[in-house]
């Protein structure tokens, strides 16, 4: 009786899984445009709103109050006036604009090669350590890495302590990993026939790698700069542990207005400039992007 029951149990759950595969292959074989799955699209777009959309559209109002010793609250832009006449505010924003684009480029110049090395890698037992080894950091507590890299830095040069270059270096090793792997799935899945045909011609290998392979991981080099360039802007963590408290940069400056003053509504709209100057930059690369993909298409066209 025991077994008959197990069995029945166990045809039962079969049949559970065999047919959920079968309704999510039907789902992925529809267009995206239906709305069909859209109740499984539902709970994220629910949460977004909860969590993003709505306390952004908070911040961006709160930007205009004006709160007076009296409670009293107005309407005013005296809170983005304050930032723009301010020298020391719009310094930090471009000091840690230029700390994330250092970062971004020591991370491509770095991370390329290795993504690049790994992609054509056949023993897939290494290329798999290899990609654990790089994904490994990533694991670990964000503020026990940056107190990790500050021993090691102090224990081999500690005049970097306290400088850009130990900044920067900070956030390159912490934020490597998100340059690395886009550009390592993009090479993964190249055409390689292209490259051979290329060689076949009797194009040099370098040739080949700047005609060819680097332009086909344009979108990938893309996700990765957004990937390292913002949050290299506004790292509180790595910022304070290797500057020794002496830089700051706009997250160190949003962490003091809302969490070390009553500066709220001022706060807000430094977080709002900063949302918006973030935005312009990833729109500029991204149309920095399409021109060159553009430019290559015209190339191969001729």
């Amino acid at each position: 009786m025991t077994e008959n029951m197990q069995k029945k149990y166990s045809s039962k759950v079969n049949n559970f899984f065999t047919s959920t595969r079968k309704y999510i292959y039907k789902i992925k074989e529809k267009n995206f445009k239906t709305g069909d799955f859209f109740f499984l699209v539902l709970p994220w777009l629910l949460l977004a709103s909860l969590l993003i959309v709505f306390p952004l559209i908070l911040l961006f109002f709160y930007s205009f109050f004006d709160v007076t010793s009296s409670s009293f609250i107005s309407l005013t832009m005296n809170n983005y006036g304050d930032f723009f006449s301010t020298f020391n505010m719009m310094q930090v924003l471009f000091t840690s604009l230029l700390v994330g684009i250092f970062t971004t480029m020591a991370s491509l110049i770095f991370g390329y090669p290795i993504a690049y090395y790994l992609s054509n890698l056949k023993n897939k037992h290494k290329k798999s350590t290899f990609l654990i080894l790089i994904t490994m950091p990533i694991w670990i507590n964000m503020l026990i890495r940056v107190l990790a890299t500050q021993v090691i830095v102090q224990w081999i040069a500690p005049q970097i302590i306290g400088t850009y270059f130990g900044v920067i270096l900070g956030m390159t090793y912490t934020f490597i990993p998100f340059m690395i792997l886009p550009i390592y799935n993009s090479l993964n899945k190249r055409d390689r026939d292209l490259e051979k045909a290329s060689k076949d011609l009797g194009a040099s290998s370098m040739y080949t790698f700047w005609k060819i392979t680097l332009p086909n991981s344009l979108n990938a080099i893309y996700s990765g700069s957004i990937m390292v360039l913002l949050p290299s802007m506004t790292s509180i963590t790595v910022t304070r542990y290797m500057s020794g408290g002496s830089i700051n940069n706009i997250g160190n400056i949003l962490e003091n207005l809302f969490v070390n003053s009553t500066s709220y509504t001022y706060g807000a709209a430094v977080a709002i400039i900063t949302l918006i100057f973030m935005s312009v930059i990833i729109i500029v690369l991204r149309l920095m992007t399409k021109q060159k993909r553009a430019k290559k298409k015209e190339g191969s066209n001729e």
